[in-house]
């Protein structure tokens, strides 16, 4: 299995990916016409019940999706689907390339579609996780000093912010928020001029 990328307007959607008979394995249900294109069978199982994978079975829920945009500095993720620890490790380790690849400094990361009821010990090892992961990261041009603000609700957001207390531990510039107007500006970044950058909720 791979991961696969398509692009939506100024934004890019990172999903699973079979590429035997080209069919999608996760489930997006506001870019579904565009991931029909490769899988038309599947599209028009979706028509009916959008919580149908494009190759499982209906009422499944969706594995977790990215959109990443990024303008001005700022790197805008938004996600959707159920969290779960792996697809969480994993689709940090993809912000990362993009803050690399991009030189962001900033991150914001829009989590309030996500869902699901992380444990406390999930919220440990992604917290441990996202904090090691970024020091690897160091060769490639991220700075320890970049901010990463996720806006969440709960119950993935942790009232007590155990995850971040975690990372912040171990040397992550990191907030967790339930408004965005809150994560802007705890980054700095006014409302007016995330908007301008296509961010703007």
């Amino acid at each position: 299995m791979v991961r696969r990328n398509i692009h939506i307007g100024n934004h890019v959607w990172t999903f699973p990916y079979d590429p035997i008979g080209c069919r999608a394995i996760s489930r997006c249900c506001c870019c579904c016409q565009t991931l029909a294109a490769f899988d038309a069978t599947s599209a028009s199982n979706r028509a009916s019940d959008p919580r149908k994978s494009f190759a499982g079975k209906a009422g499944d829920l969706m594995s977790m999706l990215l959109a990443i945009h990024v303008e001005s500095g700022i790197l805008t993720v938004d996600a959707i689907g159920k969290f779960s620890l792996k697809d969480a490790k994993r689709n940090f380790v993809e912000v990362l390339e993009a803050v690399a690849r991009h030189k962001a400094k900033k991150v914001f990361f829009d989590g309030r579609k996500l869902v699901g009821k992380p444990g406390t010990v999930e919220r440990f090892y992604y917290g441990e996780f996202a904090a090691h992961t970024i020091r690897d990261f160091a060769q490639r041009g991220v700075s320890p000093s970049t901010q990463f603000a996720f806006v969440l609700k709960e119950p993935v957001l942790d009232p007590g912010r155990f995850g971040e207390t975690v990372a912040v531990n171990r040397g992550m510039l990191v907030r967790a928020f339930d408004r965005p107007e809150d994560a802007l500006r705890w980054l700095g970044i006014s409302h007016a001029t995330k908007s301008a950058a296509g961010g703007g909720k």
